[in-house]
């Protein structure tokens, strides 16, 4: 089986199994959460294939950093029952369910499986469903964004910023944390667009996601700078963690950083961020 060590959700990096050189380097990926895909990159006569390559890792002793999930086919198709048997063989700790547009896909589907749901919102009706797709089941840990295939139904291109799909981030990203889930960006399809792809890893990190998919292994530093403290982040929450425990050892349950008041919930705040950085292996000094 293969070994997964951390449990951070900053990169979720799709890996087609139709194809036989990506599944081999698995090992060697270093995303948070490494998706082993079954439905939009493999074709129809590649499915079976694909299944069984995703099954050889599971029955293997392949050591992978990453967590492992696997998205499978939208329950509407004629592909979902043979995956719905693959799982229920392998028992992946992250099951991807795409489509989804209502709470009840999520029971039908929780019914008949084991392990976490990451429900995908891609359409209208989703978006408008999320927070009861969200709390579907206890089951559900995180709420994944497919904007590509909802600007598709929605009869739209997405704009470069993202712009006209604002309001649709931060719906999808309040439903999530309302409900205690993660919430994961889409994909920035053009992977050479190294420029675009930092702002909207940043753009979706302000909008409150806690990290993003993607498509190409080389976006995978960049989406750990993104999703992890920056330098002056860290700056500032060593500053206030110091000043309130000087604070704190004069008496006072507020201190003034600046023309800041700091009160216990910041620097708790300040404190979270820190420790965040120690995990990340985030250079205090270099702050």
């Amino acid at each position: 089986m293969p070994q997964n060590a951390r449990q951070r959700y900053r990169s979720i990096l799709y890996v087609p199994a139709a194809n036989p050189r990506a599944m081999a380097k698995l090992s060697q990926l270093q995303a948070d959460v490494i998706v082993l895909d079954l439905e939009d990159s493999a074709l129809p006569d590649a499915k079976a294939e694909a299944r069984q390559r995703i099954r050889s890792v599971f029955v293997s002793d392949q050591r992978v950093q990453a967590r492992l999930a696997v998205r499978i086919n939208a329950g509407d198709t004629v592909h979902h029952a043979a995956d719905l048997a693959l799982l229920e063989q392998i028992r992946p700790e992250i099951l991807v369910l795409p489509k989804v547009e209502s709470a009840e896909q999520v029971r039908s589907f929780a019914a008949s499986t084991a392990g976490e749901i990451w429900p995908m919102i891609e359409s209208p009706l989703g978006v408008l469903h999320a927070a009861e797709i969200a709390n579907a089941s206890h089951r559900v840990k995180a709420l994944m964004l497919g904007l590509e295939d909802y600007a598709k139904e929605l009869g739209v291109s997405l704009a470069p910023d993202r712009s006209n799909v604002a309001l649709v981030m931060q719906q999808v990203a309040l439903a999530a944390k309302a409900m205690g889930r993660l919430a994961i960006d889409g994909v920035h399809a053009n992977v050479k667009d190294d420029a675009g792809f930092m702002a909207a890893a940043l753009q979706a990190k302000s909008y409150g996601y806690d990290g993003k998919s993607l498509v190409h292994p080389a976006t995978i530093e960049a989406c750990h700078n993104a999703f992890g403290p920056s330098n002056e982040d860290i700056a500032e929450a060593q500053a206030m963690v110091e000043a309130f425990a000087q604070a704190k050892a004069e008496g006072k349950s507020i201190a003034r950083l600046g023309g800041r008041m700091i009160e216990a919930l910041h620097a708790d705040q300040a404190q979270a961020l820190l420790d965040e950085a120690d995990r990340s292996g985030a250079d205090r000094n270099a702050a």
